[in-house]
């Protein structure tokens, strides 16, 4: 895994999906502890974060199908469907052996999405 490039179908899921890095660590630490199920409080904690950044994270996660609501604000990894359960642990093994790669590709992500946002601004010559 150290030599191979990131996948097309990762860098579109990263697009897609993991929109930042605390979305990328709620994800990896909900899937190492997928027999348990978290508050967002007990989330923050763990990762040492804060409530905004967990909730934004777990709200991204639930919406496109690796964690469920069990409860309320209770949550769990729990893939919806085989592709996500093996992209979910194709970033795992991505973030194990080339972290800095995977971060890379997350800020590549925000940047292409705040250079959309710019451009929208351009003025063009009519």
């Amino acid at each position: 895994m150290q030599d191979r490039p990131i996948s097309d179908k990762i860098r579109r899921f990263i697009r897609k999906a993991i929109r930042t890095t605390w979305t990328l660590e709620t994800l990896l630490f909900l899937l190492r502890h997928q027999s348990q199920s978290w508050s967002t409080s007990s989330l923050v904690k763990e990762l040492r974060s804060s409530e905004l950044a967990i909730s934004g994270s777990v709200s991204q996660l639930v919406r496109i199908g690796l964690v469920i609501e069990i409860d309320r604000d209770m949550f769990q990894y729990r893939p919806a469907n085989e592709e996500l359960a093996e992209l979910a642990d194709n970033l795992k093994e991505l973030n194990a052996g080339r972290p800095y790669a995977l971060i890379e590709e997350i800020a590549a992500a925000q940047g292409a999405g705040a250079q959309d946002f710019a451009d929208a601004f351009k003025l063009r010559k009519d």
